[in-house]
């Protein structure tokens, strides 16, 4: 039996081998299972993820004039709610991919649905749980303008309030890397002896101009800054002048010494593949679909495969990873990384833990018209 995967992939323009990398990550890891051959993949380009009708559109193209047994879509979940009550009534597998920058967001009947991302959002809730720790009086929030619309970057805001923390003023760049300047956030940070925290969010370049600019002032002030995840994992793989500056949780430590990810980064190197947050995704994807394409009976029950999923732990060059059924989301661990304290420590995940970042994190209201998915624009 030959596997029909349809794949629909968004564009960026800030990481244009985002796609490439994906894909490449699943087709290895497909490979190293041996089942390469099994599978037939048909992409198409939803642009930036935003239009929820375009999404469903070309979904339901996959599924009736390929015959595409499973759908991934790399999207945020919010643009795939027409196609994820599409698949259910399709009896077929969806699985959302993306970094979890956002709240995940499910269907009425999304019975078919699986989410699978990094959790940026809730790692960003761990940061600012931590940064609040260190000082409960004030701090200062600088971020892009594009990274200030997800949630990760609210859910670091919010966890550091309800910690009792408090801001003194808050700093937003535009999308031009030009446009980063630091001057009014270090003129407050200079006025008071109040706040000793700065939480950032920031990707790519503009958190590596935001680090090279605010590096001279945090070594002279001692000051902490805690980043969004991308920007720990991005320093950590940069191994420059970012490294040993930004604190906090993060799901994957690129150069962890296990045996999974070195493994992982030998077979990648090995086939020419970048090591990447990309291609990470691409890998831990095909370790959920080898299952179905190992076990092509589970086909049959797509909902109740989902639920029996969810006694099984995945290894993966990050750790591991595990399914809750409740929110059909996957889940794994959370590194901290402290450079005041010079350490990098593993904290487990529990289904409690997990509950409770959702329970704890949930907003009431309009909080963004963000539509795109994170890093696509």
């Amino acid at each position: 039996m030959k596997f029909i995967i349809g794949v629909l992939l968004c564009r960026s323009q800030a990481y244009p081998s985002l796609n490439m990398e994906f894909i490449k990550g699943l087709k290895m890891e497909l490979a190293f299972k041996g089942i390469a051959e099994q599978i037939k993949v048909i992409t198409e380009n939803i642009q930036f993820g935003t239009s929820e009708t375009e999404i469903t559109a070309l979904g339901e193209k996959l599924l009736l004039e390929e015959d595409a047994s499973i759908i991934i879509a790399f999207s945020d979940t919010k643009s795939t709610l027409g196609l994820q009550e599409l698949c259910a009534a399709s009896n077929k597998l969806l699985l959302v991919v993306n970094t979890g920058a956002d709240y995940p967001t499910l269907a009425e009947n999304a019975t078919t649905t699986l989410i699978h991302s990094l959790n940026f959002a809730y790692h960003s809730f761990l940061s600012g749980k931590k940064a609040a720790e260190k000082t409960p009086i004030s701090a200062s929030n600088s971020c892009a303008f594009f990274d200030s619309g997800f949630h990760q970057h609210i859910a670091m805001l919010n966890a550091f309030q309800k910690a009792g923390g408090q801001f003194g003023n808050h700093c937003v760049s535009q999308l031009d890397v030009d446009s980063i300047k630091i001057s009014g956030l270090t003129d407050y940070l200079n006025s008071t002896t109040d706040a000793k925290i700065i939480l950032a969010s920031y990707h790519g370049v503009m958190a590596k101009r935001f680090i090279e600019n605010i590096k001279p002032f945090i070594e002279n002030t001692k000051h902490l800054l805690f980043g969004a995840p991308l920007m720990l994992i991005e320093s950590i793989v940069d191994g420059t002048s970012q490294t040993g500056l930004v604190n906090g949780y993060t799901p994957w430590i690129p150069t962890n010494d296990s045996e999974e990810n070195m493994g992982f980064a030998k077979i990648a190197s090995e086939n020419g593949v970048h090591v990447s947050i990309f291609s990470l995704l691409g890998w831990e994807t095909g370790l959920i679909l080898s299952i179905l394409i190992q076990n092509p009976d589970l086909s049959k029950d797509i909902a109740g495969f989902l639920t029996a999923l969810g006694n099984v732990t995945f290894g993966t060059p990050r750790g591991w990873f595990n399914y809750d059924k409740k929110s059909h989301c996957t889940y794994g661990p959370s590194y901290l990384v402290h450079q005041q304290e010079k350490e990098i420590r593993v904290v487990n995940t529990t289904t409690e833990t997990w509950e409770n970042y959702l329970n704890d994190s949930k907003i009431e209201g309009l909080s963004s018209q963000w539509k795109n998915t994170y890093l696509c624009y």
